[in-house]
């Protein structure tokens, strides 16, 4: 992750949300009561993620990172992001 990071120039952040790569980690995620965020890149036995219902679904981390930029950015009450 900080290899990530550091390639495409973002700070650490707080996800407001669970993020995984399989069906298992969205339910997990689902019967926590958290936000359920997923991308496509881990093993889900061969099923595409989106059919675990994920609230948020991420074609690469890179995008979820844009997406939490943005986030912050439109929110003056997110906290701030922290440098590595």
């Amino acid at each position: 992750m900080v290899f990530l990071h550091r390639r495409i120039d973002v700070v650490s952040f707080d996800l407001d949300g669970h993020l995984g790569d399989s069906s298992l980690g969205v339910a997990a995620a689902q019967q926590a009561g958290t936000a359920a965020w997923a991308v496509p890149c881990g093993y889900n036995a061969g099923v595409p993620i989106a059919r675990a219902s994920p609230e948020l679904g991420f074609d690469k981390l890179y995008d979820l990172a844009s997406h939490e930029r943005a986030s912050r950015a439109a929110s003056p009450t997110a906290p701030p992001l922290k440098p590595l």
